[in-house]
């Protein structure tokens, strides 16, 4: 019988060994393949949901903003592609929604461009109002003296909607406005706000207002403070 050397044992079980140390190595392949796919499937998700808010069913674009909303990291690069050219139409107004939802910073200056260009200005005043940044409160406060009305309109709006106190006086001072229907935003802006701490401003422009809707709407907030339903 032939024997073994036993240099020749020490190579094979050295062998064994270090084949069993390479079997994780193998294992990080598969990890790898599971990012990638991951990646993959990650990507798919992205590009189903974008679709989704070119739809014309509401749904399909609530269900689109929800998901984005979830995914800030992954979205903001597509939600911000609908303005780089601006697309006017459902599917920029929902990645605005949408942009609104997540609220990062960095999006203050161009949601401040959308305004600005006078195009979804209601939506981009939105927009800006869910933003959490102080910028872009500074923005709305500054559009909503711009000269194109579409634009300042917008601001107040989002204004109102963003309920900030500091907004209180400058929206009373709009009160006063030449154009009635920047009177007529301040004043819906102030309901948003809410109107009792500014019952004396109200009464005071309702007495020299000239514009009958305007005067309506303010007279209706008057009764609601006092407790009077504007339908008795």
């Amino acid at each position: 019988m032939t024997k073994i050397s036993p240099c020749i044992v020490f190579i094979l079980i050295f062998n064994l060994f270090a084949c069993e140390r390479h079997l994780p190595a193998q294992a990080n392949f598969g990890s790898v393949d599971t990012i990638l796919t991951r990646t993959a499937m990650e990507n798919s998700e992205i590009e189903v949901n974008r679709a989704k808010l070119y739809s014309e069913h509401g749904r399909d674009r609530r269900l689109a903003i929800a998901w984005f909303c979830e995914h800030p990291e992954a979205g903001r690069p597509v939600l911000r592609a609908f303005f780089q050219p601006l697309e006017e139409e459902w599917a920029a107004e929902a990645a605005l929604e949408a942009l609104s939802c997540i609220g990062h910073p960095d999006d203050v200056r161009l949601l401040d461009s959308v305004l600005a260009s006078g195009k979804l200005t209601y939506q981009a005043g939105f927009s800006l109002a869910g933003n959490p940044s102080s910028s872009a409160f500074d923005a709305l406060m500054k559009r909503s003296e711009d000269e194109n009305e579409a634009v300042a309109r917008g601001a107040i709006g989002g204004l109102g909607e963003r309920k900030e106190e500091a907004a209180r006086p400058h929206l009373e001072t709009l009160l006063k406005h030449s154009n009635a229907n920047i009177r007529w935003a301040a004043v819906l802006a102030i309901t948003d706000l809410g109107a009792k701490p500014s019952e004396k401003a109200l009464r005071d422009c309702e007495k020299v207002e000239t514009d009958v809707d305007v005067r309506e709407k303010i007279t209706e907030q008057l009764k609601e403070i006092n407790g009077h339903s504007p339908l008795s």
